[in-house]
């Protein structure tokens, strides 16, 4: 095996990357009915998780109606309401507790940066932003 670059499309790096570990039912029924998986991110940063669990049937119908798999970004440190939906999360640091252990630091730009990444690495087909993120 190499690590030299390729020359192969966006469908075909795709289509390498799976099989996907499918831990969100979302995801396995998608995958199960033989389509294509889309990822819509769902900026969710900011929210408290009484807010996020009131939202989440609303975000969730509203996106399966459409044939789309969220991806929640949260700064929550308590990730029950995202398991129990059963959903696809990605977790940023809190600004507020990274800002108390290194206050010199430009905590928001690390948090735009690591959404960056996580949009990179899921490549959504859109996003809507839920909370303050």
């Amino acid at each position: 095996m190499t690590d030299a670059p390729t020359n192969d499309t966006g469908e075909e790096r795709f289509d390498r990357a799976f099989p996907l570990n499918a831990d969100s039912p979302h995801a396995q029924a998608t995958l199960d009915a033989g389509e294509r998986v889309r990822f819509y991110l769902v900026d969710a940063i900011g929210l408290d998780a009484a807010r996020l669990t009131a939202l989440l049937p609303t975000v969730l119908a509203e996106l399966a109606e459409q044939g789309l798999i969220p991806v929640f970004v949260t700064d929550l440190l308590d990730y029950a309401p995202l398991r129990d939906a059963g959903v696809i999360f990605e977790a940023v640091a809190p600004i507020a507790d990274s800002t108390r252990l290194a206050p010199q630091r430009d905590w928001a730009a690390r948090q735009a940066e690591v959404v960056e990444m996580i949009r990179a690495k899921w490549q959504p087909s859109g996003e809507v932003r839920l909370g303050t993120g």
